[in-house]
């Protein structure tokens, strides 16, 4: 199955570039999200463990963001698991072609 191209964060759709390991030139970043660009950057080198790893790391950021849950106090503990509770299930329904993917890499 061929990676996703873009992916839906409740009411954003961000794009997904897959690059090579020159990424981490300059830090040891595997990966990346533009908030401005709806843009989420991903090493495509990795293994699959690392890529699954990664890929959702990069969609709770953007999921974060869409929620407005970047700073700690923005929510208490319990609040912020509902919260991402509800978006991820939404996330998966909405995209099931990327997750079937993600899937794939277990």
């Amino acid at each position: 199955m061929s990676r996703p191209k873009k992916i839906q964060i409740l009411n954003l759709t961000y794009t997904i570039r897959w690059v090579d390991s020159a990424i981490e030139v300059g830090s040891d970043a595997q990966g990346w999200c533009d908030f401005s660009n709806q843009l989420i950057v991903i090493n495509k080198d990795n293994s699959k463990q690392v890529l699954k790893e990664v890929f959702l790391h990069e969609i709770f950021h953007a999921l974060f963001y869409a929620m407005d849950l970047m700073e700690p106090e923005a929510a208490d503990h319990e609040q912020m698991v509902t919260r991402m509770a509800t978006g991820f299930c939404t996330i998966w329904e909405q995209n099931p072609k990327a997750f079937k993917w993600w899937e794939g890499l277990a």
